[in-house]
């Protein structure tokens, strides 16, 4: 075989074999992502469902749950959407509280709709009062543990940016100090000297005013009686 075919096989051979292995690396990239855009898009589907649920629903009680819900998911949402990475932190809430509440509301705005009031069906209701207002503790602790990245990488930071001030000899404080002995901004003897000229001109006019009065009311008194 020709020496100048052999070098193209060879050559082509490496290229397939680089391109596969790009293609290799990407794929995982790739479906962490999809898996990341599919969850938020569920996370935000789960959302409007309780938004709407929300609206739905008559009992003031329930309906006061659903919004307070509603409002703390609006808030760990829009912080996920801000910051995906926190995503994997987020996959309880997404994956199990969120659904849920929006599963239990959908079923208490069927439950209306039937307008039952027997005791089975109020007991139901009761007890999904009650869950979903612990559901509202777990929120809280939901996003406490999502935002746990967040307050690690800061404190992280911190620490880095303190060893680096005491590397310059800046002693912890030492800026709070430097801010107390800055002084008060002084504003430029112009701006006093008007000051003080407006006022020594205002209190002149009220005097001159105060005697024109004075004489007016006089002339007046003394004008003769016709």
């Amino acid at each position: 075989m020709d020496g100048n075919v052999i070098l193209a096989i060879g050559i082509l051979v490496v290229i397939v074999y680089k391109l596969s292995k790009k293609a290799t690396l990407s794929a995982p990239v790739k479906m962490v992502q999809d898996d990341k855009s599919d969850r938020l898009a569920k996370g935000q589907e789960d959302y409007e469902d309780i938004t709407y649920s929300a609206c739905q629903l008559r009992d003031r009680e329930l309906r006061g749950l659903a919004l307070a819900l509603q409002k703390r998911g609006k808030r760990i949402m829009t912080y996920l959407r801000q910051h995906p990475q926190a995503l994997p932190a987020a996959r309880q809430f997404l994956d199990y509280y969120q659904d849920r509440t929006a599963a239990l509301l959908r079923q208490c705005v069927t439950l209306e709709q039937t307008e039952l009031n027997n005791p089975e069906t109020q007991k139901i209701l009761c007890q999904t009062k009650e869950t979903l207002q612990d559901f509202t503790l777990a929120y809280e602790k939901q996003f406490a543990k999502i935002m746990n990245l967040q307050l690690n990488d800061m404190e992280a930071e911190l620490k880095v940016a303190r060893h680096m001030l005491e590397g310059d000899g800046i002693e912890q404080g030492m800026g709070t100090q430097m801010v107390e002995m800055e002084e008060v901004p002084v504003k430029p003897a112009e701006d006093n000297n008007w000051q003080t000229a407006k006022k020594i001109g205002v209190a002149a006019l009220t005097v001159l005013g105060a005697v024109g009065l004075y004489k007016l009311l006089g002339n007046k008194k003394d004008a003769p009686k016709e």
